[in-house]
């Protein structure tokens, strides 16, 4: 009987050790989490811009296709805030208010495409890619006039196209030229915002890359980190 007692013992503790070692694991598990879910907040646009680019965050897509490089990313509003903001050096709430207001009811992208530059080979992307001014001038005027043409998201029930695509007038020393690109919903709903896929389909007839899909999930777009915005007054 003692003997049959003392096992019973021993097999209690065992269950009691189990069932502590079970709680500990299962609150150290929803620590993690918490700790994963907290999202890390910036104040330094470089540092905010260089998480953007992790590949990782789902918010940078590439595609190398007949020696160019494609690539769409996802600009936040902050970052879009606070690059009007640069142009002031002090600036109060309600600027930072308005601002964001307006730009957090778009999707917008930056479209860059480049190349390899070779020796002898001019920098800029259309020149090099064009037999002859004939065929840059179409070029330019498509890149500068036709893209929103060209270019459109594909949602779970409705298609948008942008409401401005420009072309920087700038050229890349890399051999490349960026775009601008802003989608919304014109209908003046929210439904862009809410979808939960965005599928930016590019039909590039200009450098014959074909048809081109970048995909960006409204998850990765919600998961952005916050960004405090410095050198604000409280001056309404």
């Amino acid at each position: 009987m003692n003997h049959w007692i003392l096992q019973m013992m021993c097999l209690m503790s065992s269950i009691t050790n189990t069932l502590t070692n079970m709680k500990i694991n299962a609150l150290i598990l929803v620590f993690c989490l918490f700790l994963f879910s907290c999202q890390k907040e910036f104040n330094n646009i470089g540092e905010f811009l260089q998480w953007i680019e992790e590949p990782e965050n789902g918010l940078v897509k590439e595609k190398n296709i007949n020696g160019f490089k494609i690539k769409m990313k996802y600009l936040p509003p902050e970052y879009l805030v606070s690059q009007e903001l640069s142009y002031s050096e002090k600036h109060d709430q309600q600027d930072i208010v308005s601002i964001y207001s307006y730009y957090s009811n778009n999707r917008t992208f930056l479209l860059s495409i480049t190349h390899p530059i070779e020796r002898g080979t001019n920098p800029d992307i259309i020149i090099s890619s064009s037999d002859n001014y004939s065929d840059y001038a179409g070029k330019y005027m498509n890149l500068s006039f036709g893209l929103n043409s060209i270019i459109k998201i594909n949602g779970e029930n409705n298609v948008y196209h942008p409401i401005l695509a420009s072309m920087e007038q700038t050229t890349s020393i890399k051999g490349g030229r960026t775009f601008y690109i802003v989608f919304a919903d014109v209908n003046e709903t929210d439904e862009l915002l809410k979808e939960e896929m965005l599928d930016i389909v590019f039909d590039d007839e200009i450098f014959n890359t074909g048809i081109s899909h970048f995909r960006f999930s409204k998850k990765d777009i919600d998961n952005i980190p916050d960004f405090k915005f410095i050198n604000v007054t409280n001056e309404l």
